[in-house]
């Protein structure tokens, strides 16, 4: 250890780090306490020790220590994971450090390898670890297991099933009757397995939402009692679990047409894959102006809010919804209105005008408010074409030069407005056909 750090720790401390370099030479049936200063940047003091340093596989590991902060001077009170690991296997339980003291017990499966392990405790970015030898009991080892799935390096979303096979044989015999189990990611015990024929095993496990992210390693064991001998085997297979895609149904608005000074209402149901609701997430809206504005939550998994549109300058609005949930499972959903400037209605003299001169020339005021209607629909026509082409030209700077939204969420929006495009073009055809007809049938 530095001269220099010790300098800075009470005598107490100094006393307790001597502790170990006098037990470290007279280790006997049970190891002695382990103490390292962490190396992170909190100024822990962590302790750690292990029952023994030799075991061997069906036997359990009880590991305790404790965690000061302050340089020593209080009793730690947070979560921490303990980490063990051999080669490329590894399992991660999360404990929690209660006033400065800590204890876990971990029963070592006969499907996890056998070797050197190292055992670690992580407290943010503070460690200590040491290392335990893990071995084969005699005379019981006689099983040999194949995991035919899942796959070594599958990968699997949260919420669905992982279907685990495997055979157990003894001298290429199939082996009946056992008792085969494995350990979820969370570190629970799965079981049992099924015989489906002989020396055949299955199960399925569906992952949770709130499933440990990462690396899994599913460590499979078979066990037996043949007369009043223990036989037993085992094996491993590593998959990876990725967070679920959370799915966002906009149920308003309902219409792409907007004009400003409008409100828009916004009203989105989250579930995930499977259709179950996501009760509890954070779910924002990006506003026109970059910001996000979380939306409340409503009945039914539904989360609601609403936007008044006031600037001048928002033609078009591609409103990006996102939710996240307490686990970290996310998802995306994007939907494109157009924004027109305010029609301005005539004044009273102008209407009262427009009456007078119809009447005077023989022509109902019905018909010229018809004409004047049907006119304003083919200006607001092309008008939201226009809005169209300029909110298409927006997506594609953002998509292809900027990189905001993914290319998923490009298709789907260029799809929608040309959909509405091609809608509006049938419109106008036909409006302009009307116009025609009627001024053809004027002049006769």
């Amino acid at each position: 250890m530095n001269g220099s750090i010790l300098k800075l720790l009470p005598i107490w401390l100094l006393v307790v780090l001597c502790l170990p370099i006098a037990a470290a030479t007279f280790r006997g049936p049970s190891r002695d306490i382990s103490l390292l200063l962490a190396g992170g940047s909190e100024n822990l003091v962590l302790t750690m020790t292990t029952d023994r340093e030799n075991y061997v596989k069906g036997e359990r590991i009880h590991i305790s220590g404790t965690a000061y902060e302050d340089n020593g001077a209080a009793p730690l009170n947070r979560g921490a994971t303990l980490i063990l690991s051999c080669d490329n296997w590894e399992r991660r339980a999360a404990i929690l450090i209660d006033n400065g003291v800590y204890t876990y017990d971990y029963a070592i499966s006969f499907g996890d390898p056998h070797g050197t392990w190292n055992v670690t405790l992580q407290v943010g970015d503070n460690t200590v670890s040491d290392n335990i030898n893990v071995g084969l009991p005699a005379n019981t080892v006689y099983y040999t297991v194949e995991i035919w799935s899942p796959p070594d390096g599958h990968f699997y979303t949260r919420g669905t099933e992982v279907k685990i096979s495997v055979s157990v044989t003894e001298a290429g015999a199939p082996v009946e009757n056992a008792a085969v189990s494995c350990r979820s990611s969370k570190g629970d015990n799965l079981s049992p397995f099924i015989e489906n024929s002989p020396g055949l095993y299955s199960m399925g496990y569906t992952l949770g939402w709130d499933e440990p992210l990462g690396k899994w390693c599913i460590s499979v064991e078979a066990k037996k009692i043949v007369g009043t001998q223990l036989k037993a085997g085992g094996s491993y297979t590593t998959v990876e679990i990725k967070p679920a895609m959370i799915d966002l149904d906009i149920l308003r608005p309902s219409t792409h047409k907007f004009v400003r000074g409008d409100t828009v209402g916004i009203e989105v149901r989250a579930s995930y894959s499977t259709g179950t609701p996501s009760e509890n997430a954070v779910v924002t809206v990006t506003l026109p102006n970059g910001e996000n504005m979380p939306l409340t939550k409503g009945e039914n998994a539904t989360y609601v809010g609403s936007y008044q549109i006031t600037s001048e300058n928002i033609t078009g609005w591609i409103i990006q919804i996102t939710a996240t949930d307490l686990y970290g499972n996310s998802g995306t959903s994007s939907f494109a209105i157009s924004v027109a400037p305010p029609k301005g209605s005539p004044p009273l003299l102008l209407v009262l005008l427009v009456v007078t001169i119809s009447l005077a020339a023989g022509i109902t005021p019905s018909f010229i408010a018809l004409r004047k209607r049907r006119a304003d629909r083919l200006e607001s026509i092309r008008e939201e074409e226009k809005d169209i082409r300029r909110a298409q030209a927006d997506i594609a700077v953002r998509y292809f030069k900027k990189g905001e939204i993914p290319r998923e969420t490009y298709d789907k929006l260029m799809h929608e407005l040309e959909r509405r495009f091609t809608e509006l073009e049938k419109e106008e055809t036909i409006q302009k056909e009307e116009r025609k007809s009627k001024k053809e049938r004027g002049n006769e």
